[in-house]
């Protein structure tokens, strides 16, 4: 008796390692993992009464997706004065604790929110005008020229790693090129017209990488 249990035993868990391995094959590895264990108190055999005993686990997997949070920086800069220079003089300076540099300077838009306007515009291909309803779901008005701007902006703050990449492509000896028409929407005229996004993929002997 105690070997065919042990052997059910060892059989089980075989299969459940199994089921284990087979979603985490499913599922990428890199993503961050929420465990939730459910036991039962006091387990007892419904054919004898006695108690049970723990002989494995079945695991499954599930994918969770947290929906875009949009929050608010406030900065708050300290102000300082002389007292002396009040008390004794007829005007005092007054000095105020400064703030880490911003990418566009006066703007609302902090390096985190640049970042997502411009993944969703060109990676994603979501126009401007649906990114600004998907903001005014949560409460944030930001016209299409603002968002627009931002863009503009983020182009000439990513000039050094262009240039970089640039250096990089000249450097090859073998460069493709693809150029895909896009059609652009002139904010004056109301007419489209055909314009180009190139990629580059760099050839060498040991692997390909995209640009």
């Amino acid at each position: 008796m105690r070997k065919c249990l042990k052997a059910y035993s060892t059989k089980l868990k075989r299969t459940n390692q199994k089921v284990r391995l087979a979603y985490e094959k499913a599922l990428p590895e890199h993503l961050e993992r929420e465990e939730k264990s459910y036991v039962i108190d006091t387990p007892t055999c419904e054919c004898c009464g006695h108690g049970m005993h723990e002989c494995g686990e079945q695991i499954s997997e599930q994918v969770k997706s947290i929906p875009e949070k949009i929050s608010v920086i406030k900065h708050r800069q300290t102000k300082y004065a002389c007292r002396e220079c009040e008390a004794t003089s007829i005007s005092s300076s007054v000095v105020t604790a400064p703030k880490p540099a911003q990418p566009i300077p006066g703007s609302i838009a902090s390096p985190e929110a640049l970042a997502a306007v411009v993944v969703a515009k060109y990676c994603d291909a979501l126009p401007l005008y649906r990114l600004t309803d998907i903001l005014a779901r949560d409460g944030l008005e930001i016209t299409r020229g603002t968002l627009a701007n931002w863009c503009i902006k983020s182009a000439a703050l990513l000039s050094p790693l262009i240039a970089a990449i640039k250096i990089h492509l000249l450097a090859q000896s073998t460069l493709c090129a693809d150029e895909t028409t896009i059609q652009e929407l002139g904010e004056k005229t109301g007419r489209y017209s055909k314009n180009h996004i190139c990629g580059f993929i760099v050839a060498t002997n040991t692997r390909q990488s995209r640009l």
